[in-house]
C-alpha cells in the first residue's frame, strides 16, 4: 500500500520551473532515497510534497487524501514531517525548545515523545538545556531529526540528513534512519552519500527535474548509467 503518491508534478520558483512531470510512489513503512546531481530538483520535490513550494500541475496524495498545495501546518497535522537541509534548527533556542517546536501540533503524551527521541539519540538527553547553535554539526542534525519526530509522523521527509558530517557521523546517522524506519515510520530522504543511499530500500534518480530511473537500491547501484550520472562511474 502506498502512503504517498506524487503524480506528474510540475513545480518551481516564480516563473522558473524546476520539476517537470515528476511521479513517484512511496510504500507504507518504506525507506526510499532520491538521488541525483546538484540542481536536479531533489529538495524542490520534498518542498512540493510538504507544501513549501506550489505545485503548478499534478497531484499529491498522502494516506489516500489529496494534499496538493495544502498549507504546511495542515500537512504536518495530517502526519507528515519535513526536516530541511538548511535552517533545520533554531540555533538560539535550547535543544528542549527545539523539540517543543516540533511537538506543537501533537496532542498525545509529550514525555513519551521526548523519550522516543532519546531512544534514537541518547546523546541529546544530557544536552536539553544547551543552546542548539552551540552543538556540533552531528548533534545539531540529531536535534533536527528529533524535532521532526516530535509530531509522531507517519512519513518523515529528510533533505540530505548527512550533509557536512564527518564519515563516522554519516555511518551513525544512516543507522539511526534505519532504526527510525524499522520503528514503523516511512522515510523519504534525499541521499547525498553512497552510504546513506545503500541504507534505503528503493530509490529514484532525479536529473534536470525529471525522474530518469527508479527501482530497488540494488538495481540502481548495478546500473552503469546511474553509476556514471550520479556516482561518477
Amino acid at each position: 500500500m502506498n502512503i504517498l503518491e506524487v503524480e506528474e508534478i510540475t513545480s518551481g520558483y516564480g516563473s522558473m520551473d524546476v520539476l517537470f512531470g515528476v511521479s513517484a510512489e512511496i510504500e507504507e513503512e518504506g525507506l526510499v532515497a532520491i538521488i541525483g546531481p546538484n540542481g536536479a530538483g531533489k529538495s524542490t520535490l520534498l518542498k512540493a510534497v510538504v507544501g513549501a513550494v506550489q505545485a503548478k500541475k499534478g497531484r499529491i496524495t498522502f494516506k489516500d487524501q489529496e494534499i496538493t498545495n495544502w498549507p504546511i501546518e495542515k500537512i504536518v497535522k495530517s502526519g507528515l514531517s519535513w526536516v530541511p537541509q538548511d535552517d533545520h534548527i533554531f540555533p538560539t533556542l535550547s535543544v528542549a525548545e527545539n523539540l517543543d517546536v516540533g511537538a506543537y501540533s501533537y496532542q498525545g503524551n509529550y514525555e513519551s515523545r521526548v523519550e522516543r527521541v532519546w531512544s534514537f539519540f541518547p546523546q541529546l538527553k544530557d544536552r536539553m538545556d544547551q543552546t542548539a547553535g552551540d552543538l556540533s554539526g552531528g548533534q545539531q542534525q540529531m536535534v533536527a531529526v528529533g524535532r521532526g519526530l516530535m509530531s509522531e509522523p507517519d512519513l518523515l521527509l529528510l533533505d540530505e540528513p548527512t550533509a557536512g558530517l564527518a564519515p563516522n557521523l554519516i555511518q551513525m546517522m544512516y543507522k539511526k534512519i534505519e532504526e527510525i524506519n524499522e520503528s514503523g515510520v516511512t522515510v523519504l530522504l534525499v541521499a547525498q552519500s553512497l552510504e546513506t543511499f545503500r541504507a534505503s530500500k528503493r530509490g529514484y534518480l532525479l536529473s534536470s527535474g525529471e525522474i530518469k530511473y527508479s527501482g530497488t537500491t540494488g538495481e540502481l547501484l548495478g546500473n552503469e548509467e546511474v553509476q556514471d550520472l550520479y556516482f561518477g562511474g
